[in-house]
C-alpha cells in the first residue's frame, strides 16, 4: 500500500519531468523556430493564427469515370449473386 509521502514524491517527480520537457521544447523552438512538414512551413508554439486546412487536389474526370465504372460493375455483380467479399473489395477500391 502506498503512503501519502510516496504519492507526493511521485507527483513531484512527474511535475519535474514535465518542466524539463517544457524547457526542452522551448529550447528547440528557440533554436529551430521554423520546421517544414509535408511542404507546409510552420512555427510551432509561436504561430497563433488559425491553421488553414490543406486544399484538396484538383479532381480530374478520369478517376470519376473509373469510380463510376467500378460502382456499375459492383451493381451488376450484386444482381448476379457475386460473393460479398468481391463486392466489398470493389466498393473499397471505388472509394
Amino acid at each position: 500500500m502506498t503512503t501519502a509521502p510516496d504519492v507526493l514524491h511521485l507527483q513531484q517527480q512527474a511535475a519535474a519531468r514535465v518542466r524539463e520537457m517544457e524547457e526542452r521544447t522551448r529550447r528547440l523552438v528557440t533554436e529551430h523556430p521554423v520546421s517544414v512538414y509535408r511542404g507546409v512551413t510552420v512555427a510551432p508554439f509561436l504561430d497563433h493564427c488559425e491553421p488553414q486546412p490543406p486544399a484538396p487536389p484538383p479532381l480530374s474526370a478520369e478517376p470519376d469515370r473509373e469510380r463510376y465504372l467500378l460502382l456499375l460493375l459492383a451493381a451488376v455483380l450484386m444482381q448476379n449473386g457475386a460473393p460479398t467479399e468481391l463486392l466489398l473489395a470493389l466498393l473499397y477500391v471505388a472509394l
